[in-house]
């Protein structure tokens, strides 16, 4: 995925732009990755807190971490949605 990010990214900075896009297009998945470890075992405490309080641990389908896992799918499709309208508008520049 960096090599596609890279590719576009050299298509549309020259000079000592280029510098700075390609800095930080190599430190926010790096963000991303530091924010998923502090934000995942967050919702899952509190889930399963919830779950426990309701006596429905076993029988609920979003126990422990599939609602984690529910969440990131949806930001995934999210992602496939703003990457295909990029290739959109660069297909068109």
């Amino acid at each position: 995925m960096i090599f596609v990010q890279v590719a576009f990214i050299t298509d549309w900075f020259a000079g000592k732009n280029l510098n700075f896009a390609l800095g930080v297009t190599n430190s926010l998945p790096l963000t991303g990755e530091i924010l998923d470890a502090y934000i995942s075992p967050k919702f899952y405490e509190t889930h399963i807190d919830d779950l426990k309080e309701e006596k429905k641990f076993i029988d609920n389908k979003f126990h422990g971490y599939g609602l984690t896992f529910y969440v990131g799918m949806i930001l995934v499709f999210i992602c496939l949605l703003l990457v295909i309208i990029v290739v959109l508008i660069d297909s068109k520049a």
